[in-house]
Order: structure tokens, then C-alpha cells, then sequence
């Protein structure tokens, strides 16, 4: 499903989520401002969400932000 993102956004997306970055860091190694980066990232999940017909997607990736899985 994230090929199917624009790159800016998908960029973003695997920043903050994928690497652990936050908003703030992705923003800064994107060359983005802080609130740019916001939006993109907002987009971003709203773009997942449709993709998938799922109206909590954005609540589910807030949620995994906050406790992201541990990988051993």
C-alpha cells in the first residue's frame, strides 16, 4: 500500500513510523519545516485510511506511534 503514496508522503510515513523518528527529526533530515512535515504526515495517514475504507486507521497509527512494537 505505500508505493501507492506520493513520495513526499510516503517519505514522511516511513520517517516517523518505520525508523522511529520524530515529527520534529523526519522534518529536519527531509529538509521540511516542522509543520510541513504535520500535514504531510497527516495526509499521509488519511491517504492509508481510504486506501483501506477503515475510518479508525489514523486513530490505529496514533495508537502505534505511542507504543510501537519492540522487535528482538
Amino acid at each position: 500500500m505505500l508505493r501507492h503514496l506520493p513520495p513526499p508522503r510516503r517519505e514522511i510515513l516511513v520517517a516517523t513510523y518505520f525508523h522511529g523518528r520524530t515529527t520534529s527529526e523526519a522534518a529536519r533530515l527531509l529538509g521540511l519545516t516542522r509543520d510541513e512535515a504535520r500535514r504531510r504526515l497527516y495526509q499521509a495517514m488519511r491517504d492509508l485510511s481510504e486506501m483501506v475504507g477503515h475510518e479508525e486507521t489514523a486513530a490505529g497509527w496514533r495508537r502505534a506511534r505511542r507504543h510501537p512494537a519492540t522487535t528482538h
